[in-house]
């Protein structure tokens, strides 16, 4: 890895808008989502789309149901063997910043 020059971030954004992921496994109802629950809405929609990924499934909380309507993706995760998963499922948007959102990884 030391042997790699530094990564040269480019200059102007692909579609001028930044990629921002969220990944968490409490998008339900837990503190860390009554926290973040407005964040994905917050974001100035011109220049920035944003998308999370849940590794749990949906609660049927109004906490999952208001990030999963701000967040212009969704992407339920919780199905998904995260021994076996490949980037398919991240990879055709693959954000510019990716947030690890959790209290246990």
């Amino acid at each position: 890895m030391l042997h790699k020059p530094p990564y040269k971030y480019p200059k102007e954004l692909a579609g001028n808008c930044l990629h921002i992921g969220y990944v968490s496994s409490d998008f339900g109802d837990h503190a860390m989502s009554r926290l973040m629950q407005s964040i994905p809405g917050l974001h100035d929609k011109t220049k920035v789309e944003v998308f999370c990924y849940a590794l749990s499934p949906d609660d049927g909380t109004t906490f999952c149901a208001k990030i999963a309507r701000e967040a212009e993706h969704f992407v339920d995760l919780s199905r998904v063997n995260m021994l076996s998963i490949n980037t398919s499922e991240i990879a055709p948007n693959l954000p510019n910043t990716l947030m690890c959102e959790g209290t246990h990884y």
